[in-house]
């Protein structure tokens, strides 16, 4: 015992004696202590698995243990203080965090537009937060660069652009600005140096349902909020193309100069899709930037289903997308994407600080993608969403927008059921089916009940027949045989296949006065011999139709 003692003071005598001391401060010693700092990690990781993660899908759990902002005061011990606390007493705050902070994996959260747990994203996460990595040089973050790089890239793709660029940021609202800023710099690039006095009134677009984030924007970039023109939407949140045309020839007239268009792709409160492609006719009119805030509903593009709700979202010039909503890659998970493919980020964003961005590097520095940021430090956001689309595959992300788009379908009929609740705005889809044949079709429709309303597809009521031809399209009712009456619009397109209904049966019209008449052309291919018409492959597609159709009205599930 007194050997172990006197090694242990030699050992001490020759660390002070090799100690290298400035200002009182011992540069070579330890500065932390691993070990335990080792076993309080792994403490917290076991919390961390059993008090969220095992109970993430437990409905029987809490949501929220709420407590009032003065009672909580009382609960949690927030003081910082002049000496550090030990590690139970740090196990302990650790565990109160937890208890009282609201589980947003947990399946009855809906307060906001993300919920729900994503086991691969939330094992990204760790991994960038063990790592620390910052994401503006290829030489300290080799890794999530190429990440970054392949993620845009394939977001890119399924906008529908041939090339572009992007960059992930904290938040759609910070995408929404930076898309703006990089509108006016393109418009008028002496901004950058010589700042607003040598522009003119500039004036921007976007709908009533818009988020706030436009008018944050205008108000930070020195635009001003009184010259954000809000235009009308139509009763269904959706941005009525005329009157933004109206808008933009009122603004010309008193002056100003227009110059962005911000469409929004999944408003927040209502869930609307703007008409982009009537937008976009509008925009290239005028030459204005389009932009399109998809941060929520931009994700239904992976979506075979869906993504024609964003028709047209390849003619933006720059889209706003957040992984991190319906897709759950786990807050934040942000990008802005960009048409231009000619470094116009960069030459908007830059600052060339020399300390980081050297030209002479060893590497080929269009790596370093830090400068088209206006942040220096940069978390890794893309490795979780690349981790999740690496888990899931495509086909997995698809499943994911489908299942929500469905749950909402499924909570709207349960809302009609239920006594004390009103629903207030039906639900309605914007997919709409192509002719089967070149310029002749048949489709299921649901039956009108009044002027510009419709009832939902049932296999009590009655069917609408449309037929395309050189008048467009018109509708007339359909003749139902006796052995299929009334039948729903997805059991009609299961007849027209099987060739069980005969073309004879059925009413076109190419105008009004043919309804209830025999029909005047074939319909798909017909079987002279049986009569029987048949209708091949039914899909989804775009169409000059105004109306929109019930989702499975038509198309192929």
């Amino acid at each position: 015992m007194e050997e172990e003692v006197e090694m242990n003071n030699q050992k001490e005598k020759s660390q002070k004696k090799n100690s290298i001391l400035v200002d009182g401060v011992i540069l070579n010693g330890p500065v932390a202590d691993s070990k335990s700092g080792e076993k309080f990690v792994e403490e917290v990781s076991k919390m961390i698995m059993e008090e969220v993660i095992k109970k993430a899908s437990d409905a029987t759990e809490k949501v929220c243990e709420w407590q009032s902002p003065e009672k909580l005061r009382t609960l949690l011990d927030l003081e910082l203080k002049d000496t550090g606390e030990n590690h139970p007493k740090l196990l302990q705050l650790c565990q109160d965090v937890i208890q009282f902070s609201v589980k947003t994996y947990h399946p009855r959260f809906f307060n906001q537009l993300y919920a729900g747990i994503d086991y691969y994203s939330l094992a990204a996460r760790f991994i960038t937060e063990a790592l620390n990595p910052s994401v503006y040089t290829y030489e300290i973050s080799p890794v999530f660069l190429l990440v970054e790089e392949a993620v845009l890239k394939k977001m890119i793709e399924y906008i529908g652009w041939e090339g572009g660029d992007g960059i992930f940021n904290p938040g759609g609202s910070v995408s929404n600005m930076y898309a703006m800023n990089l509108a006016r710099y393109k418009y008028f690039p002496d901004i950058k140096e010589k700042g607003l006095s040598g522009i003119p009134q500039l004036v921007l677009f976007t709908s009533e349902e818009c988020h706030y984030s436009v008018k944050k924007a205008a108000s930070f970039l020195g635009i001003g909020t009184q010259n954000v023109y809000f235009v009308k939407s139509d009763d269904r949140g959706k941005m009525i193309p005329e009157e933004l045309e109206k808008q933009v020839q009122q603004a010309r007239s008193e002056g100003s100069t227009p110059f962005f268009v911000s469409a929004t792709a999944g408003t927040t409160v209502l869930g609307a899709f703007d008409p982009l492609n009537d937008i976009a006719d509008i925009c290239e009119k005028h030459n204005l930037w389009l932009h399109v805030d998809a941060s929520w509903g931009g994700s239904a593009l992976l979506s075979r289903r869906h993504r024609k709700l964003l028709h047209g979202i390849h003619r933006a010039t720059s889209v706003a997308w957040n992984p991190h909503k319906m897709l759950m890659a786990g807050i934040q998970c942000c990008a802005l994407l960009v048409k231009d493919s000619s470094d116009l980020l960069k030459r908007c964003y830059s600052a060339n600080a020399s300390y980081l961005f050297q030209q002479d590097k060893f590497y080929d520095i269009s790596y370093d993608t830090g400068d088209k940021s206006i942040q220096c430090s940069r978390r890794a956001d893309a490795f979780k969403f690349w981790m999740t689309w690496k888990a899931l595959g495509t086909t997995g992300l698809e499943e994911r927008v489908n299942r929500a788009l469905a749950l909402v379908r499924y909570l709207v009929d349960e809302i009609k059921k239920r006594e004390g609740f009103q629903l207030l705005l039906e639900l309605r889809s914007h997919r709409k089916p192509l002719p089967v044949a070149p310029s002749k079709r048949i489709v299921a429709r649901r039956r009108l009940t009044g002027p510009g309303e419709t009832a939902c597809t049932r296999p009590t009521r009655g069917l609408k027949c449309y037929h395309y031809g050189q008048a467009g399209y018109r509708a007339a009712d359909c003749l139902a045989p006796a052995p299929v009456p009334q039948v729903s619009s997805r059991s009609l397109i299961q007849l027209l296949e099987a060739g069980r209904i005969k073309e004879d049966l059925w009413a076109l019209a190419d105008s009004p006065n043919t309804a209830g008449k025999a029909p005047s052309a074939q319909m798909g291919a017909t079987d002279h011999q049986t009569g029987t018409t048949s209708l091949k492959n039914p899909t989804c597609e775009d169409d000059p139709m105004e109306e929109e159709f019930s989702r499975g009205d038509a198309c192929q599930l």
